[in-house]
């Protein structure tokens, strides 16, 4: 978003197309960075006709955000409607297409020699990408003491779409064994507990912003496998 907010706008002419099934806060908010003219909803289209759209628009430099995540349209980009086209920032791992020609990076996330493993060219940036902090917002909490002072116990959480993103977690990690549904926060939200090796393993539910900064509390340390793969915790 930053980038589209700082862009020169005498060097570029910006078209965002969108492939998002519902509009929400986030979608709301890049749309108003552009003109209505320069909103495109790809969503649900035939990737010949998104493809044929985008060819339309002229444009240059086609940049995807979504690598394989969900809701993708890699079926677009295989068709090679601009030019020169890169991947980057929402799946930092080749997409396996000749079509794209560049993965932006940098060398801490793609250190020297691992050109190997791409398909796309490696552009290489000092530095791969700055990340905007929470905007005020009054669901969001204060930093919070270290959850082990109180707990004498280190926790640790991961936030994840879904557990089928945990190699095997279904198959061998959590085999023998059926998940229990409770609902213990007191919030209507489906919390799963099982018992793994002695101890209490709990999968929540999809939760707001706020709440999701709030469960950060209870947990330490923590890694984000939904924002980003392996270049953002």
């Amino acid at each position: 978003k930053c980038l589209v907010e700082n862009q020169d706008k005498t060097q570029f002419d910006v078209f965002l197309y969108s492939s998002s099934k519902k509009e929400d806060s986030t979608t709301k908010a890049f749309r108003e960075l552009v003109s209505e003219e320069r909103w495109r909803s790809i969503s649900g289209m035939q990737a010949r006709d998104a493809a044929q759209l985008i060819r339309a628009d002229r444009i240059d430099l086609l940049v995807d955000l979504a690598g394989w995540t969900e809701q993708n349209r890699l079926d677009v980009m295989s068709l090679k409607p601009a030019p020169v086209q890169f991947s980057w920032l929402g799946y930092q791992n080749t997409t396996g297409l000749r079509a794209i020609d560049y993965l932006i990076t940098d060398a801490v996330v793609d250190g020297p020699g691992t050109e190997q493993q791409y398909m796309e060219g490696l552009a290489r940036l000092p530095y791969l990408c700055c990340y905007q902090p929470f905007r005020v917002r009054s669901d969001i909490p204060d930093v919070a003491p270290l959850p082990a002072l109180t707990t004498k116990c280190v926790t640790f959480g991961s936030f994840v779409t879904s557990l089928m993103k945990v190699p095997g977690a279904v198959g061998t990690s959590f085999a023998g064994s059926a998940w229990e549904p409770t609902d213990d926060q007191g919030e209507g939200l489906p919390v799963r507990r099982r018992a793994l090796q002695g101890r209490r393993a709990v999968c929540a539910a999809r939760h707001s912003q706020g709440k999701a900064a709030a469960a950060t509390h209870r947990i330490w340390p923590f890694e984000d496998l939904h924002r980003a793969d392996r270049h953002c915790t």
